[in-house]
Formats: C-alpha cells, sequence, structure tokens
C-alpha cells in the first residue's frame, strides 16, 4: 500500500521586450505558457537544467502538452538566473510558491519573424521541450515578432512551483509486527501534510538541491505535531548517531548504524523514475534495530527535494503511535507527486 504525500504543482510566465541598445520598441507583459509532458518528466530529476536555452522559432501552431520536437527554429539564448522568489501569495494564505526566473537576450544576423517561444535544457533542436508558447499580444492573441538585426529580443522567463499547505491526504497502512514469530498486522490511519514547503537542508555537506529525489527522515513521539521534541532526532536530518539518511541516484539504497553493528537500522530505497507518471515512489525500512521504543512513533517526517512533508500515525485499534520493538520491522512506502497548477475553484 502506497502513501501519497502532498502534490507540488507548476506553472509558466514569460513576458518580452523588443531593444534596440537601450530603447524599448516593443513589450509584452506577462503570458501564461505551456509546460509540455516531457518537459513534467523532466521535474522528476532536478539535475536537469531545464531553463538552460531559449529557442525562438517561426512556427506558428498552438502547441499541445505532448509537444516535444521543434520547428522552424531560428536560433537560441542561453538563460542567466537573475531572481528566486520564495513567498505565500498575497491573496492566499494557504498558498505558498517558488519562483526562479531566467533572461534571455537572442539577436540574429538578420531580420527574422519570431512566432514561438521553446524552453529546452538541451542545446539540440531535435527534442526535449520543456516549456513552448506562441508569442501572444496583452489580448492573449497570437502574433509575430519582426525582428531586425539591429533589435535583440528579450525574453524573462519564470517558473513557479506551489505548495497548498493547507493539504491532506488522508489514508491508511499496515505494518507487520513480531515478524517470524505469529505476524500480527495492525492498520494505522495516516495524514499526510506539508510540514514546511521550502525547506532546504543545509550543513551536512551534501548539496540537496541538485540531488535527484533525495529524502531524509526525522522520527518524532508522542502526540501528533510538528512542535513534539523529536525521539531520534535533535535537529535537522540527523538520525541515531549522529548519521545523515539519503540517496543519492534514482536507484538504490543506503542504511546508516549508529557504530556499535554492522547491522543497518534504516534502509532507503528510491525507484526509477517512470515516463509520465509524474510521482517517484521510495520506501524506507526501518529495520529491528531502528525506532524501538514504547511511546509510539507519532510523527514521520520526511524531507524531499520538493518540500518537507509529515506523516502522521494513528492506529485504529489503541489509538497510539506505531509501539515497536526489537521483534519489528516498519515498511513505509511512499509516493511524492507533482503536476501543472490548476487555480483552486472559487
Amino acid at each position: 500500500m502506497i502513501t501519497n504525500l502532498p502534490a507540488s504543482s507548476y506553472e509558466g510566465f514569460y513576458k518580452i521586450r523588443v531593444l534596440e541598445g537601450d530603447t524599448v520598441k516593443q513589450e509584452i507583459d506577462w503570458q501564461n505558457n505551456l509546460i509540455t509532458d516531457a518537459g513534467l518528466d523532466m521535474l522528476g530529476d532536478s539535475t536537469i537544467k531545464f531553463m538552460s536555452y531559449l529557442f525562438v522559432s517561426t512556427d506558428n501552431t498552438e502547441p499541445l502538452p505532448s509537444s516535444n520536437t521543434m520547428t522552424g527554429v531560428l536560433g537560441r539564448a542561453t538563460g542567466v538566473l537573475v531572481e528566486n522568489i520564495r513567498k505565500f501569495d498575497e491573496e492566499d494564505s494557504t498558498l505558498y510558491y517558488i519562483d526562479s526566473t531566467y533572461i534571455y537576450k537572442y539577436k540574429g544576423n538578420e531580420n527574422v519573424n519570431i512566432s514561438k517561444l521553446h524552453l529546452s535544457p538541451s542545446r539540440s533542436t531535435v527534442a526535449n521541450v520543456f516549456s513552448a508558447s506562441l508569442v501572444k499580444n496583452a489580448e492573449g492573441e497570437a502574433i509575430t515578432i519582426s525582428l531586425r538585426s539591429v533589435e535583440t529580443l528579450e525574453v524573462t522567463y519564470t517558473v513557479r512551483e506551489y505548495f497548498r499547505t493547507n493539504s491532506v491526504i488522508e489514508s491508511t497502512i499496515s505494518v507487520v509486527k513480531n515478524l517470524g514469530d505469529g505476524d500480527i498486522l495492525e492498520e494505522y490511519d495516516v495524514r499526510s501534510v506539508v510540514y514546511h514547503p521550502d525547506w532546504v537542508p543545509s550543513g551536512f555537506g551534501y548539496d540537496w538541491s541538485s540531488a535527484k529525489s533525495d529524502v531524509g527522515i526525522t522520527v518524532y513521539n508522542g502526540e501528533n505535531s510538528k512542535t513534539t521534541a523529536p525521539y531520534y532526532s535533535t535537529s535537522g536530518l540527523r538520525l541515531s548517531g549522529g548519521n545523515k539518511f539519503r540517496t543519492s541516484s534514482p536507484i538504490g539504497s543506503r542504511g546508516y548504524n549508529d557504530g556499535y553493528t554492522s547491522t543497518p537500522h534504516t534502509v532507503l530505497t528510491v525507484n526509477d523514475y517512470v515516463q509520465g507518471s509524474y510521482g517517484i515512489d521510495f520506501k524506507i525500512v526501518f529495520t529491528r534495530y531502528f525506532g524501538n521504543n514504547s511511546e509510539g512513533i507519532r510523527t514521520l517526517i520526511v524531507v524531499t527535494n520538493k518540500g518537507m512533508f509529515a506523516l502522521e500515525f494513528t492506529s485504529k485499534t489503541t489509538g497510539l503511535g506505531i509501539i515497536k520493538s526489537s521483534y519489528d520491522e516498519l515498511t513505509f512506502n511512499l509516493r511524492l507527486n507533482w503536476g501543472r497548477y490548476e487555480p483552486a475553484a472559487a
């Protein structure tokens, strides 16, 4: 049984200026932009620099979510990161977003007509389209920009990632206890919530921002509350013995112990990303040597490169957390999802 974490979502915007020297000859304010299906796939791998290049073309056909090729390409420009904003929406206090803004400047050697914009992580014009959009005016109508050889096309592009901080997913998990000695199956209610939408791990000697599908864990006991003092962790991602728990590759597992035994106390396995799934499955296992306490594990903090989440456990029979002994092995099957942003219904 897989427990889903609250999903993040993405959308893109662009604006245009046509410059001749320092003089603005034409200006188009912010317009929405389509993130393609291929672009959503790219978001499953944070090592892909999907905003690296802007391609301009003469193609005037409306882009589709399935679009992943370019035609009529005139040239490209390299993106420069100019701003990174992290804040709550001014009109919706439950909506948190992270903006990454790049500027691209394209200047051709001859007069050209530009009808479409593409973003891609690759210098190739064959495929790998992260986003695509027709050039549009303030009314949202498709237009063509006639760029003279003495002019520069300046495109500012923002990708925004949203988190709904009031998002809650309720589900059930089954825990097998007393392994090998008369297995007992116990069911727990689970609440998956956004713990912190923009928690950036630091100070652990590892660049989480550029890693693929990284996950960290922190175990809490006592009441279901993010303010409860941790039982096995005092800060960030540190587990018993002060070790970090992570994987730096899309496939594989790594366990750490407290220095007194060679048996891993925890094992993390991150599955290979499946194209078109817009989600990554991973598994956290607490072996018989980790997480044993009589008070019950009530909260599991999961840190990923797409936010920080809390899973809160309540036994269906006792109302307590997960009480674990050295006879028990706990397995948490989790899924991290993302998609295109859709505004909340009014």
